[in-house]
């Protein structure tokens, strides 16, 4: 039978087919006698053609939006409906949508008429979804970004955010900051205050757009992370919502280093040393810590350096100087700075003396040596010198089937070193299952192995024997003959 919601998705073609006509004509749609579905169908439409160049007036848009959320506002539980919008709360959706949107796409836009759009935009920042019903369950889920993101009030405050950028980005009689735009940024801070908007997914939003809010006035921006990042008691859910999609989504920010150090710190002392897992927090604030590492942010006896790593449990320091690695390893045949390349080297060997001490302790941080390896960004000596310091002392490595591949590339150069950790790898997996993973690496190894000075002979003779002696008969043609 017909529909609202088919009719809607009718209005939605039309209004692709000609969107001036739309555009022009919103005001006959600006009536509560009109059922949500038809608006929410319009308002989807007109987003979904911000992308392509069908001529419409987005400040018309504008103006009808204002309008409904003038006039509009949720009211208690609203009953889901397949063929229609349980109420006006999804026409505020699209609503926000649309401006989020449309202020990516300056070529639609003149920075004269900005004032145009301040009305909806304010509104929008205001909408009461979500409620604390609303977030009652989802404070109790991981941290995903999921309520932040279909949420009107953080997406309306996204869509302020990117009103604020364009502005500063295209407006160049414009002075776009706190000072200058008072009534902007004041909404901004305002949603940072719990006693005005004590949502999580506001904080989310923050939290994700970390980087843009930092560069649309910095000062401004340091002011407010006390509130954006509160410590303790009820505002706790508050500042984990913040850090974590922060962390999740934000790059760090190294000129934001002084005024966040408070934060890692707070995050670094809450480090579980007995944790066996990795959690994606701690996973990326090891991340963030190694990258401000890298860029000179952070020296070697920095606090927030010491602490990481007197705080970080076992695996979680072997996920991070892995990630070090594995990250390396993603830029392809691109050469690594060699300032960068030198402080690296100066953290793998102050970690490497460090675990010296404790073998058993720093094992698992230590063998995740085999990512940077695999890397190809550091000399081949040195890479080859770690290893097989690495491999004799800690008798372990990971990852092991990207070892060898690498191993097989050098072992021509190396071939007493390649096949010696090749033995001791193959050794130290107890379960026999690593070596299917590692293709013709192996032989290719013994092979170069065979082919060097006595030395590294007598080496692939001892490992062919222990290969065969241990199952492995695809070796047996490798066998010395007496």
């Amino acid at each position: 039978m017909p529909s609202r919601a088919g009719i809607g998705r009718e209005l939605q073609a039309w209004v692709s087919e000609d969107s001036a006509l739309f555009s022009n004509n919103l005001e006959a749609f600006q009536s509560l006698d009109l059922h949500p579905t038809y608006l929410r169908s319009i308002l989807d439409a007109f987003t979904g053609l911000l992308k392509g160049d069908r001529p419409f007036d987005p400040y018309k848009v504008a103006t009808t939006i204002e309008w409904l959320l003038s006039n509009t506002s949720k009211t208690g539980d609203e009953a889901y409906d397949w063929d229609q919008d349980p109420g006006w709360s999804w026409s505020h959706m699209s609503a926000a949508r649309f401006l989020t949107e449309l202020l990516l796409h300056e070529e639609r836009l003149d920075t004269a008429r900005h004032a145009d759009f301040w009305p909806a935009l304010k509104l929008i920042a205001e909408d009461a979804s979500p409620t604390e019903k609303d977030e009652e369950k989802y404070r109790e889920k991981a941290h995903s970004g999921m309520l932040a993101l279909n949420s009107t009030r953080p997406v309306g405050l996204e869509a302020v955010m990117r009103y604020l950028r364009w502005l500063k980005s295209s407006a160049k009689d414009m002075t776009v900051d706190a000072e200058h735009m008072p009534e902007a940024f004041s909404v901004l801070a305002e949603h940072l205050d719990p006693k005005v908007d004590n949502s999580v997914a506001v904080r989310e939003m923050y939290g994700m757009q970390f980087g843009l809010l930092a560069w649309l006035d910095q000062g401004w921006f340091e002011q407010q992370l006390p509130a954006m990042f509160p410590d303790g008691g009820k505002l706790r859910p508050l500042d984990r919502f913040a850090w974590n999609a922060y962390l999740r989504f934000s790059r760090p920010f190294t000129v934001m280093l002084p005024a966040m150090r408070f934060r890692y710190r707070r995050a670094i002392n809450a480090l579980d040393l007995r944790a066996n897992e990795v959690s994606d927090e701690s996973r990326a604030l090891g991340n963030h810590l190694m990258q401000y590492y890298a860029a000179g942010a952070l020296q070697l006896d920095d606090e927030l350096l010491t602490l990481f790593f007197a705080k970080a449990s076992p695996a979680v320091k072997g996920q991070t100087i892995g990630d070090v690695g594995w990250h390396l390893g993603q830029q392809d045949a691109q050469e690594l700075d060699a300032i960068v390349q030198k402080r690296l080297v100066d953290l793998w060997e102050s970690r490497l003396a460090e675990g010296m001490k404790d073998v058993r302790a720093s094992r698992k941080e230590l063998a995740a040596f085999g990512w940077w390896f695999a890397s190809k960004k550091f000399p081949e000596e040195w890479s080859m010198r770690q290893l097989v310091m690495v491999i004799e002392k800690f008798r372990s490595i990971n990852p092991d089937f990207a070892v060898m591949r690498r191993l097989a590339e050098l072992a021509s150069k190396y071939p007493y070193d390649a096949v010696h950790c090749l033995g001791i790898i193959f050794d130290e997996d107890h379960d026999g299952w690593a070596i299917h993973g590692w293709g013709d690496a192996p032989k290719i190894i013994i092979t170069e192995g065979l082919q060097g000075n006595e030395r590294s002979r007598k080496e692939a003779d001892l490992v062919v024997d222990r290969l065969v002696a241990k199952g492995q008969h695809s070796f047996r043609d490798m066998l010395k003959t007496p």
